[in-house]
């Protein structure tokens, strides 16, 4: 609890830093006279995350929703990007996973491919999951929509084994059959890699993520 309201401290305080005065004032003898007022701009921030990773999880669990409850969503343009640190192969960018199974003496990283025919099991959902929420978040323009789209796939798929995959997202659609449709279309079609594709393209070089940029600066925040 003391991590959560000190990183919501110092996230409100960069939200500050970056956020411009919304008027200017003049003024005269004792009096303060206000010269005008302008279009406040909002806050620029991004997050660029993994699905299954479990700081990203963390991050959008216990830290990212402060956003949406504290009110802060209304001068802030979110945007969510779930690629990470997965890869690419040529010649036909199929998407790989990148885990490293710390357990074993030396740690070893491990490449799991993402292909028609699979030959993962972690990396294979965590690509799912990223493609689900990359359908989602064009589903559901509204970064309201998608975040409680997304906190709840996160939530749920953060304890234990994951069964019954497609059972969890719509679950997360909370019967709004149009935004069901719209995921498994995206999904079933292949327009859900075209929409990974791009968000690798967007993706800046990172050391880990989850990747948090304000007004296109990097923050480092420990939580």
């Amino acid at each position: 609890m003391a991590a959560r309201v000190l990183f919501s401290f110092v996230f409100i305080s960069l939200l500050f830093t970056y956020f411009p005065s919304p008027c200017s004032c003049l003024k005269y003898a004792d009096s303060m006279v206000v010269a005008g007022t302008k279009q406040v701009e909002k806050v620029n921030l991004a997050l660029y995350y993994e699905a299954l990773c479990p700081g990203s999880r963390e991050f959008i669990l216990k830290y990212l929703v402060d956003v949406f409850d504290l009110g802060l969503i209304d001068i802030v343009n979110l945007k969510l990007v779930p690629w990470g640190n997965a890869k690419l192969t040529q010649p036909n960018d199929t998407i790989v996973s990148q885990v490293t199974f710390t357990h074993l003496h030396p740690p070893h990283l491990i490449l799991l491919i993402i292909a028609p025919l699979s030959l993962c099991s972690v990396g294979e959902d965590e690509c799912y999951f990223n493609t689900i929420q990359a359908c989602a978040i064009e589903a559901l323009p509204d970064p309201t929509k998608h975040f409680k789209f997304i906190h709840c796939v996160i939530k749920k798929t953060s304890n234990g084994p994951i069964h019954g995959k497609e059972e969890i997202w719509r679950s997360c659609c909370q019967g709004q059959k149009e935004v069901e449709q719209h995921i498994q279309n995206c999904y079933e079609s292949g327009h859900g890699k075209e929409l990974e594709l791009k968000y690798h393209d967007e993706t800046p070089d990172h050391d880990y993520v989850p990747w948090v940029i304000i007004n296109d600066k990097h923050i480092e925040v420990i939580f």
